[in-house]
């Protein structure tokens, strides 16, 4: 039984995929697949970030001062 490499063994599995996606498609289709990519890891991080500002609480407006309004008025 030959002794593989742990550390090394993933990258080199990770370029064998990259290359055969490479050689099985045109680029347009590869730059296509990157940019999809992008697009969900943005739609993902501000869906994350929606529900942590929602989940702070609710927002309470800040208090209005009435006496500049009545001073202007009258």
């Amino acid at each position: 039984m030959a002794e593989r490499s742990l550390s090394h063994e993933p990258m080199s599995q990770l370029i064998g995929a990259v290359v055969e996606i490479k050689n099985s498609m045109d680029r347009s289709k590869v730059v296509a697949v990157i940019t999809g990519a992008i697009s969900l890891g943005l739609a993902i991080a501000y869906l994350l970030l929606v529900q942590f500002l929602d989940s702070r609480g609710p927002m309470v407006p800040a208090q209005m001062d009435l006496g500049l309004l009545l001073r202007w008025l009258g």
